[in-house]
This record gives C-alpha cells, sequence and structure tokens, in this order.
C-alpha cells in the first residue's frame, strides 16, 4: 500500500511540474492579471484528471532518487513550457505585429493598458489582441493544449529524458512559423504605411512651403481605421485557424 501511495505522490508531482510549466507562460490563462491562486487549483485540478493517462518508463525507487528525481523536475517543466511556448510565442509575435501596425497608421503615439500584460500597449494593438484572445478560447484553444498534454505523455513518458537539440529545433521551428504568420497578417498595413509615406514624402519635397506631413496625419489615420475595418475579420479568422496548426504539430 505504502509503494502505491509513493508511486502516485511522485507522478501526481511530475505531473503538476508538466502541467504547471504549460500554464505558466500560456496566453491568457498564465496572464498575472489571474490570481495565483486560481492557476494553482486549474494546475492541480488538470493534473488529477490527466493522472491516469500518465506513462512512465522509470521506476519508483529510481524516481525517489534525489539526483534523479531532480532531472526529472527540470524535465518536465522544460517539456510543459515547450508546449505553452508553442503558443506564447504566436501570441507575441501578434503583439509585436500590432504594433507595428500601430505605428504604421499613426496611432502608436496612443499608449494604455495592455490585455494580459502589464506594459502598456497601443489602443488598436489592445483591441486586436483581446479580440484574438476571446477567439482562441472560443475556437476552444485551451482544449487542444490539454490534448497535447495529454498526447505528450504517450510521445515523452516520465522518465525519458528530452534532447537539447530537439528542444532548440522545436523552439526555432515555433518561433519562425509564428513570425511568419504575423508577418502574413501584417502586410496589408505594411504596404499601405510604405505607399502613403512614399506619397507623403514625395509631395512634400514639391511643395516644401506646406507642412504636408502635419496636415496629412487624420487622412493618414483615417486610411488605417478603414483599412482596419475591411481587414480584422480575416485576420482574426487567419490567425485562429495557423495557431490551432501549429498546436496540431
Amino acid at each position: 500500500m505504502a509503494f502505491l501511495v509513493q508511486q502516485l505522490g511522485l507522478e501526481f508531482f511530475l505531473v503538476l511540474c508538466r502541467i504547471g510549466g504549460c500554464l505558466m507562460i500560456l496566453p491568457g490563462i498564465g496572464s498575472s492579471r489571474i490570481p495565483p491562486r486560481v492557476r494553482m487549483l486549474l494546475v492541480i485540478t488538470l493534473a488529477a484528471a490527466i493522472l491516469p493517462s500518465v506513462t512512465t518508463v522509470t521506476g519508483t525507487t529510481r524516481l525517489a532518487e534525489s539526483d534523479n528525481l531532480l532531472r526529472l523536475i527540470a524535465t518536465e517543466t522544460m517539456i510543459g513550457v515547450i508546449i505553452g511556448f508553442s503558443v506564447r510565442i504566436v501570441v507575441a509575435a501578434l503583439e509585436f505585429i500590432t504594433s507595428a501596425i500601430a505605428m504604421t497608421i499613426g496611432y502608436g503615439g496612443m499608449l494604455g493598458p495592455a490585455v494580459a500584460e502589464s506594459t502598456p500597449q497601443a489602443s488598436l494593438g489592445t483591441f486586436i489582441s483581446l479580440s484574438a484572445l476571446t477567439l482562441l478560447f472560443t475556437l476552444n484553444f485551451h482544449h487542444a493544449v490539454i490534448a497535447s498534454l495529454v498526447q505528450s505523455y504517450q510521445l515523452l513518458p516520465i522518465g525519458m529524458g528530452l534532447s537539447a537539440e530537439a528542444v532548440l529545433t522545436r523552439a526555432n521551428n515555433l518561433a519562425t512559423d509564428g513570425f511568419l504568420l504575423a508577418l502574413r497578417l501584417g502586410i496589408p498595413f505594411l504596404a499601405y504605411g510604405i505607399i502613403v509615406n512614399l506619397s507623403v514624402g514625395l509631395v512634400n519635397k514639391l511643395t516644401p512651403q506646406i507642412p504636408i506631413y502635419f496636415m496629412s496625419l487624420p487622412a493618414v489615420l483615417l486610411g488605417g481605421l478603414l483599412l482596419a475595418a475591411f481587414t480584422i475579420q480575416p485576420m482574426l479568422s487567419q490567425f485562429g485557424s495557423g495557431l490551432l496548426a501549429l498546436i496540431a504539430r
């Protein structure tokens, strides 16, 4: 009986490490605006639900060894961080491109509180980030993350270990795909900014006596907001489908 309790307790603790590492950086759930007690309760609940599907390749005696236990804690936490990173990197890329979009259309100077972080963010970026986060929960991306956590125990059982080369390759691929996705979403605004700035610069060269730059700011801002009104729906749709595709890999 004591052997089973020890085995169950050690496996439950290691499951907590993997799930806690994932939820620690997961967008929305890992936000600093959510109380730590709520996040801890969620981690414990998910660990209790996932525990029956956990597989291990290490015996209980080896799990109890101090050196091996410390290595397993670090490995399990790293696996969870990688799973959460697959979502976090895409959301970070979206926040980056929304800041670039706000600066391109002349809306970047008006900073306000961000949605999930404490750092200031442009109002347009906050609106797009909030819409994207709401869309993710509407598409049940947290269910996909939980499914990835469950499947991770089939691919990487407790005690199997983790290759540093595989971790770096995975992180590099996720960062590349995430920022390419964000770049595709921001291409209309970047093209708009290039065309408008070239046009304003050319007119300013032709008529240096008139402050064309200051006179064109309202028109540039209006055109950017109109472009955002027509493109934000397909932008969020592509973002949601692209993120779910990255999670499913």
